[in-house]
């Protein structure tokens, strides 16, 4: 109801309306004052979207585990336990990568970093949806999501022209199809199906994320797409996704 309400021009007095009980302060009488509600809405909005997509994360990838991982690159250890905890996380990442589960992880990671995207690219001023106001929540889950694309790409098998030896002939003659992620972001009822069957399958595509194809060799620019979303100097994210923003 406050999606098809939510014109930022007239609330109507006919029958209550559930925008109406997010009003705060505004003085009603200057002009334009709706459009303090509708902002208030939006943020809000969007904050509880990005806390679903985060949880939504932490349900289909073990973040925890990743994040040693991120950690693991940057460390050396001479103690066996550490060794053998370390192959572990890596065997068990490296399966996962491969599962209908990583997909999903993967499919929201793009999901959140579409929603930050739209507003970095296109700040709103009707709708009050601007990097500087953002709750931290949607750099929380940004960090966690640039941190599944990280791995999906480091410990899967999943390889691009570049790097996938004896494969151009094969590749150029168009045998295998390309999965563009961000066709199956927003809304899109009829992206549904073609979202489904990726999730479903076991391989036989190259997947790719604003034209970049997920791979180790394109770390750095698919990193930067989600470190530009992010302030300059926001710590956190590093703890999230230690040296990820840094290859």
């Amino acid at each position: 109801q406050i999606a098809h309400q939510n014109t930022g021009v007239d609330f109507g007095d006919e029958k209550p309306l559930p925008l109406r009980h997010y009003y705060g302060f505004e003085d009603q009488s200057q002009p334009g004052w709706q459009g303090e509600v509708v902002a208030r809405v939006k943020s809000l909005s969007f904050d509880t979207l990005m806390l679903y997509h985060l949880f939504s994360l932490h349900l289909l990838a073990e973040v925890g585990t990743l994040t040693q991982l991120a950690k693991d690159q940057n460390t050396t250890t001479t103690y066996e336990h550490h060794r053998k905890a370390r192959e572990q996380r890596l065997c068990a990442t490296a399966r996962w990568t491969g599962t209908p589960t990583a997909r999903q992880a993967l499919a929201i990671a793009v999901e959140i970093l579409a929603e930050h995207q739209a507003i970095f690219h296109e700040p709103n001023k009707t709708t009050g949806l601007e990097r500087d106001t953002l709750d931290p929540i949607g750099y929380i889950a940004l960090s966690c999501a640039a941190l599944v694309v990280w791995a999906y790409c480091t410990f899967g098998r999943h390889k691009c022209d570049i790097c996938k030896q004896g494969s151009t002939s094969t590749l150029s003659a168009g045998v295998i199809p390309i999965v563009e992620l961000t066709a199956f972001s927003g809304s899109n009822s009829e992206q549904e199906n073609e979202k489904d069957s990726w999730l479903e399958m076991r391989g036989g595509c190259r997947v790719q994320l604003q034209g970049i194809p997920l791979c180790q060799c394109n770390m750095k620019f698919l990193m930067t797409l989600f470190r530009v979303c992010i302030p300059e100097g926001w710590e956190i994210a590093d703890t999230i996704a230690p040296g990820v923003f840094k290859i």
